[in-house]
């Protein structure tokens, strides 16, 4: 192993990073400490959060009938055929099971008589 102080020795890249971020951190966490601490922040940050929150409402809304416009289905058609095409499903496993109880208990009574 090298010696520390050797001046062809390359920094350990972690180590560098390592070093960088904790001293960001120190200087850097009061100035968060005291801007998530203040009221004033958090208005504005609301603010920004409800207009994306409906901005991104419009723009479901527009691809959405965008695609509908087309002919095409929607996620939300998506997901009410998968709900209807589960739910066929299950009533049909029902009907089987149903079916396979009823063979069984016609068959005990021809083999018992």
């Amino acid at each position: 192993m090298t010696q520390p102080n050797d001046p062809h020795e390359t920094p350990d890249p972690w180590s560098l990073f390592e070093q960088t971020y904790r001293a960001w951190e120190t200087a850097a966490a009061p100035l968060f400490e005291s801007m998530l601490g203040s009221a004033s922040t958090f208005a504005p940050a609301g603010k920004v959060l409800g207009l994306v929150t409906r901005a991104q409402r419009k723009q479901q809304r527009f691809l959405r009938d965008w695609w509908g416009g087309f002919g095409l289905a929607t996620q939300q058609d998506q997901v009410r055929t998968l709900r209807a095409i589960d739910e066929l499903q299950s009533r049909l496993i029902d009907l089987e099971e149903k079916l396979e109880d009823l063979e069984a208990a016609r068959g005990a009574s021809t083999d018992g008589a």
